[in-house]
């Protein structure tokens, strides 16, 4: 069990292949005006099995938790909107139904009726969790509700984004050469892997693969300033 978990966590600290695009800050701005969505309830959606891992009883699926998510950054077509705290549910282990939840957000298309969406993730981020439904011990994930008050402005400066000191969103990420146990993938990894894989990709935004066509956004959030 124990091996077969840190399987499923390597292939989610490495990326899944080419997948995963990991984004530059470069092509990025920060938002014009402050800006923010809520959702009232969870928003996952089904996504296909890594291969030789189905198991019906914990079918895969990726989305967010209800929660507050605030524009962060802009690029051409669209805006990052990203939560406090751990909101992104980016991978589900088929062996055992563990979770991992880590910060991030949502890339919503600057288009009224039926915008495209790309769920995001903040790369090694510090706030990572793997919750365990059969053990009530474990961390549990939390995102920002509406009416919590904003973070300190010295929690919200991103690794690697000029304009993070900005955001107001809570953004943490991993200290450098931190341990493999601060992003909940220490089981059974070697801690030279898991640090060599912070050092290169902690604080960067990756986009998530698509959703499934027939997966709709609109209806699911509403917007607020």
């Amino acid at each position: 069990m124990r091996k077969s978990f840190a399987f499923f966590c390597a292939v989610w600290a490495a990326g899944c292949a080419s997948q995963y695009e990991t984004l530059s800050f470069e092509n990025l701005k920060p938002p014009v005006k402050p800006a923010s969505i809520t959702f009232a309830k969870d928003f996952f959606y089904p996504t296909p099995e890594v291969a030789g891992s189905a198991n019906p009883k914990y079918p895969p699926y990726k989305g967010l938790l209800a929660g507050v998510y605030r524009a962060a950054w802009e690029d051409k077509e669209g805006t990052f909107y990203l939560g406090a705290g751990t909101c992104l549910v980016g991978w589900v282990m088929p062996t055992d139904g563990k979770r991992v939840v880590t910060q991030g957000g949502v890339w919503i298309e600057n288009k009224p009726e039926h915008p495209k969406f790309r769920l995001f993730e903040i790369r090694m981020s510090s706030a990572a969790v793997v919750e365990d439904p059969s053990n009530p011990a474990t961390p549990v994930a939390h995102c920002a509700q509406p009416g919590e008050p904003a973070p300190a402005q010295s929690e919200t400066a991103s690794f690697d984004d000029p304009n993070g000191a900005g955001l107001g969103v809570g953004l943490q990420t991993m200290p450098k050469g931190a341990p493999p146990a601060a992003a909940g993938l220490g089981v059974g990894l070697g801690a030279g892997i898991v640090t060599a894989i912070a050092d290169m990709d902690r604080g960067k935004v990756r986009l998530l693969p698509p959703p499934p066509a027939n997966i709709e956004l609109q209806g699911t959030f509403v917007r607020g300033q």
